[in-house]
């Protein structure tokens, strides 16, 4: 459970840290993504996700893992909200002091303090603040040719390590556009997303970054 939210967290992370990293030889392709997501005053995107097990990686299995798919919205600095569509309808929705995980079909909400996240949503803030220290988070490495002009491949390895997440991988369009995101972890799972276009959002009504649960709704508390 912990998990999935996290890996949905990462996607933004992953957006916007890369802006910072403006060194040879893929200073260009960097600037673009910054430019494409760097000064919106909130997103919206669609995305598809896909898990995939140690074993069907090991296997290089074609069938297809844990699926999902929905639409993820941000506003700066601190106020997320995630609306899986498929297989089954969840929210995921944090306001920077409260996160909520509702899950309609269990009659369930889980409530977490939004610090409990830790350093994940912490340097989510940090990001669309001015990313003063996000250079210190990760080691960027090109994996693409840079011959190759549809699109390329970047890897980010936390420093200092992340607990379960080895290394985080890209592929991004030349106009900076983020494509597809991967997630790996220790054990060799695989978490990917792909991505569509942000849409830029000048504004969100009033409480859609807030979450009351129905009364009808068991509440979990998550303290821990």
């Amino acid at each position: 459970m912990f998990k999935r939210i996290f890996s949905l967290i990462a996607i933004f992370l992953i957006m916007q840290a890369l802006a910072i990293f403006a060194q040879e030889p893929f200073a260009e392709i960097l600037q673009n993504i910054q430019t494409r997501y760097g000064s919106l005053p909130g997103l919206q995107i669609d995305y598809e996700r896909e898990i995939i097990s140690q074993s069907m990686a090991m296997m290089n299995s074609k069938s297809k893992g844990d699926q999902a798919s929905g639409r993820i919205y941000f506003q700066p600095p601190h106020f997320l909200k995630i609306e899986q569509s498929k297989p089954k309808p969840e929210t995921i929705v944090s306001d920077g002091i409260t996160l909520w995980w509702y899950v309609p079909d269990k009659k369930q909400a889980y409530r977490y303090p939004a610090a409990q996240l830790g350093k994940e949503l912490g340097l989510l803030n940090e990001i669309f603040q001015g990313l003063k220290k996000a250079g210190e988070h990760f080691d960027v490495k090109l994996l693409s040719p840079e011959a190759q002009k549809d699109r390329f491949q970047l890897q980010l390895k936390p420093r200092p390590p992340w607990p379960d997440i080895d290394f985080i991988r890209l592929e991004v369009l030349p106009d900076g556009q983020i494509r597809v995101i991967e997630i790996m972890n220790y054990a060799g799972g695989l978490t990917r997303f792909i991505l569509g276009e942000a849409a830029p959002k000048k504004s969100f009504k009033k409480g859609f970054f807030l979450f009351t649960p129905p009364h009808n709704v068991k509440v979990i508390e998550e303290t821990n």
